[in-house]
Formats: structure tokens, sequence, C-alpha cells
């Protein structure tokens, strides 16, 4: 386990389990509040408190998809193969300060990669004032093209502190996927926004409102805002992170903005001919990368 710290964060991140932020503090002079929920509580329900999705991101179904008219078959395909392949793999920790922590996973050195081609993925986690930082770059390690994506699945409390009763997104984003069959695969192409989906506005994430949704056209923008606490956690992104998957599980202390590359099931979308799907072909040591800023500004 390591640690960065300066005076606006503290983050504890596992590189023996997928280089995992098990913990998130954010500072106001001498206080400290969970930003994210603390995974290594015995009361947390949750094994992380932020993950990375490599070399895709959310599901493929049934773990089988089609690319250059060859089928393959994930395992794991009873869960939609879910959540790509470096979530409890260990790290090697490349660099470290107070301040930074880099780390990578090759896949080229582990004999049960649950993925067709090799692939190397980078992690640069490195706080800057009140920014908190984070670069992916994903490497084709293979002699062949091959799909790829990528993104970040953070969790975030409802509350900071006693004083927050409700937890309010804004965001830009164009369309959603529909999910008729609630297993969070898309059952068609993007639809425009319902009212509950748009994010435009300011607007409170209902501890009763139920969201499990892959939205595209997301303009890497947006904050979450605690008036309570007077917190407003601004979201910058690449323009690499197209989609972003909005998690509010019902009567949970937490919710979840996913920022990625691809949509779920993309692989399978890409395969149909889907403009939207965001799966990219990495040829031969082609790299894809994305960075995703959080800054943290009080009333």
């Amino acid at each position: 386990m390591h640690v960065i710290e300066n005076d606006f964060f503290e983050i504890h991140i596992n590189e023996e389990a997928g280089c995992d932020i098990m913990a998130c503090f954010v500072k106001k002079g001498e206080e400290e509040f969970p930003l994210m929920p603390d995974a290594r509580e015995d009361d947390c329900e949750l094994d992380q408190s932020s993950f990375i999705m490599a070399p895709y991101s959310n599901r493929v179904e049934d773990g089988k998809f089609i690319f250059r008219d060859k089928e393959y078959t994930l395992e794991r395909g009873d869960e939609h193969s879910i959540h790509g392949d470096v979530r409890q793999r260990p790290w090697k920790v490349v660099d470290y300060s107070k301040t930074l922590l880099h780390c990578e996973f090759d896949g080229s050195s582990v004999d049960d990669l649950n993925w067709p081609w090799p692939f190397k993925v980078e992690a640069i986690f490195e706080l800057q004032d009140d920014c908190f930082q984070s670069i992916l770059t994903l490497k084709n390690l293979s002699d062949e093209d091959m799909p790829a994506g990528f993104g970040w699945h953070p969790y975030f409390s409802r509350a900071l502190s006693s004083k927050d009763q409700e937890i309010r997104l804004k965001c830009e984003l164009e369309g959603v996927y529909p999910d008729d069959n609630g297993n969070c695969i898309p059952s068609g192409r993007i639809r425009p926004l319902k009212d509950n989906e748009n994010f435009e506005f300011e607007s409170n994430l209902e501890t009763d409102e139920f969201l499990d949704n892959c939205f595209y056209g997301y303009q890497g923008n947006g904050y979450l805002y605690w008036p309570g606490t007077g917190l407003r956690l601004k979201f910058d992104c690449s323009d690499t992170c197209k989609h972003v998957v909005i998690y509010t599980p019902l009567g949970k202390p937490h919710v979840a903005f996913e920022p990625v590359t691809n949509a779920n099931n993309g692989v399978n979308l890409f395969a149909k001919g889907d403009e939207t799907a965001g799966t990219v072909v990495l040829e031969p040591g082609s790299l894809l990368s994305a960075q995703f800023d959080m800054t943290a500004l009080w009333d």
C-alpha cells in the first residue's frame, strides 16, 4: 500500500491488487472528509474505493465478441466478462514520491490473462495542489491489431459530513444507451435523455432514484457538489472518454461516476458498425491514453 498526500488530498493505493484506490480523503485546513468510501473499514461493503478497467471497460456480453471476422471467448461470461482484467492483479511500482505514484501492469508476463492479446497498462496518480490527476496509458504488446478501451470506476460518498443531506451532479451528455433487458448491455443505439438522466443543469442524485446507465457524448466536464459541506469536485477528462457510466444504487451510501473510452459491450457494438462504440483498434506497439482530473473547490 502506498499513500500520496498534500494539503488537499490523502489517497491510499494498493498496487498489489489492481492499483486500486482503497481510500481517498479531501482536506480543508485541519479537517479531512471521506471523498470516497474507505474500503479498508470492516463495515464498508466495497472491495475498493476506485479501480481501473482495462483493456476494456464495463461488460462484454456473454464474454464473446467478434473482431476481424474471428470469434473470441473470455472467462466469466456468466457475468458478461465485467470490468476488464487488471482489477485483482499485482502491479509494479515504477516511481513513487509523496505526491506521485506511477505503476504498471504487464500482461505479457501473466499466464492466465483473460484477453486474447498481451497488453501493458500504466497508471500515474499525481497530486498538483488542489487537483488529483490520473493518467492511464494502454499499449498493445502483441504483433496483431487489437480492440481496446479502458476507464476509471470511482465511488463517491453521498455524505462527506453530517451536514450533507444531498449530493448534486452537473455534466453535459448527448444521449444514453437503452437497457431494455436490465443487464447493463445496450439493447439498441443511443436514445435521447429522459428528465432524470439529463444533468445539463445541477441536479440531485436522489437516494430513491436508481441509475446504472452508460451515457454517450460526455463532454469531459462537470462536477459533484455536496452543498452541506460546501465542496464542489470539478471533473476534467480527455476527449478520449466520450462515455460515462453513472451508478446510483438504491439505499447505498455511495454513487459512482465512471469516465470510460468505450460503451458497455463496446467490442460487440464496434463489430456491428456502431459509430458510438468507442472501441479503438490499436496496432502493434501503439498506445491509447487519457487523463482524468478531479479538483477540490470549496465554497
